[in-house]
């Protein structure tokens, strides 16, 4: 029988890493890679990467955030970290936080009074100092994207509309398609979550500082010190599907973030960025069998909803999708058939 041909429909951190995990875990399959969007246009290239697990709800979330942290924590560890911007950082999170995850990170403790009065416009009584991982997506997903074709994977431009459309071409699917997925498998309960940043050159920023809860609802203050720029942010717009850039929350960030962290006032401007991010009320994460109007069956593992925490729960996911593929190989042994889309 000829390979097992795999389809993954998107190529953000998510569509990436359960592409590459699926090609070195089943070898002898043929998997494709279809996206409209590639880095470094997605929206994980201009996130800060920091490894938090901003979504907390399911029952996998902390077990996928550490298995993640320990991926990263690797790659922060190895001669790779400088190609793919891999790095520890240790900073504050201030305020009362519900912290589920302290056992996780390096180094969790409570802020000492002294660390407090270093921000003393926040109005907060407590908070945590810890050690997480950053990883520079516009540079870990190329890497990703080259390690996949190493392997033998192949890529394709194309937008991918509806499952029945690719039913012939592959023996099964795997939905990476982020915020795409609402209209391709009609789930209403994934909404767009607004989040606008500005990015800054402060080579002296070397911790970050993160406080979301005094501020008016959907906007927060964070500074995050990456491989190449300094994150500053943001804004949590739930149902705000526009993706440029306004001018009264470029503001409001700027004013939030140098209250926050005077130092910052004059850091050097490099640009703007404002994205959507894919939330879900739990990550969906499951085999569907679809019956297609010409009677095949077709399975799809959906692996789609992580809202602001795709780069947190980005392997862990990834590892649990390829068990799923697995599993679906040898259960349903379907056969190989169908030619591809033009190639990139």
């Amino acid at each position: 029988m000829s390979s097992t041909k795999i389809g993954v429909i998107g190529a953000g951190v998510i569509g990436l890493s359960t592409a590459l995990n699926i090609v070195e875990s089943i070898p002898d399959a043929e998997v494709t890679i279809m996206a409209n969007i590639f880095s470094p246009n997605t929206t994980g290239d201009y996130s800060a990467g920091l490894w938090e697990p901003f979504v907390t709800s399911g029952a996998n979330i902390l077990r996928w955030s550490k298995v993640t942290f320990d991926h990263l924590v690797e790659l922060a560890q190895s001669p790779l970290a400088g190609r793919i911007g891999a790095q520890f950082c240790s900073g504050y999170q201030l305020g009362e936080c519900n912290i589920n995850w302290s056992d996780i990170v390096l180094g969790f403790r409570p802020m000492t009074k002294e660390e407090l009065a270093l921000f003393p416009t926040s109005g907060v009584t407590m908070g945590s100092f810890f050690t997480t991982v950053m990883i520079e997506c516009s540079m870990y997903l190329p890497w990703l994207m080259h390690r996949f074709k190493e392997k033998g994977g192949l890529v394709f431009h194309r937008r991918v509309n509806s499952f029945e459309e690719i039913a012939d071409e592959f023996d099964l699917v795997v939905n990476c398609a982020g915020l795409a997925a609402r209209d391709l498998t009609n789930d209403n309960t994934l909404k767009a979550i607004r989040g606008q940043v500005v990015k800054v050159l402060a080579p002296w920023i070397k911790h970050f500082v993160v406080l979301d809860h005094q501020y008016d609802p959907g906007h927060v203050a964070y500074v995050l010190p990456g491989a190449k720029a300094v994150t500053v942010g943001g804004t949590i717009q739930e149902g705000n599907w526009e993706e440029t850039v306004d001018e009264k929350d470029k503001l409001g960030i700027w004013k939030r973030c140098t209250e926050l962290l005077p130092s910052l006032t004059e850091a050097k401007y490099l640009y703007d960025w404002a994205g959507l991010r894919p939330f879900r009320p739990e990550v969906r994460l499951e085999l569907e069998e679809l019956k297609t109007a010409k009677g095949k069956q077709l399975p799809v593992i959906h692996n789609y909803g992580h809202g602001g925490s795709g780069v947190t729960l980005h392997w862990g996911c990834a590892l649990d999708a390829v068990a799923i593929v697995k599993d679906t190989i040898q259960k349903y042994c379907t056969k190989s058939r169908s030619t591809h889309p033009s190639k990139l």
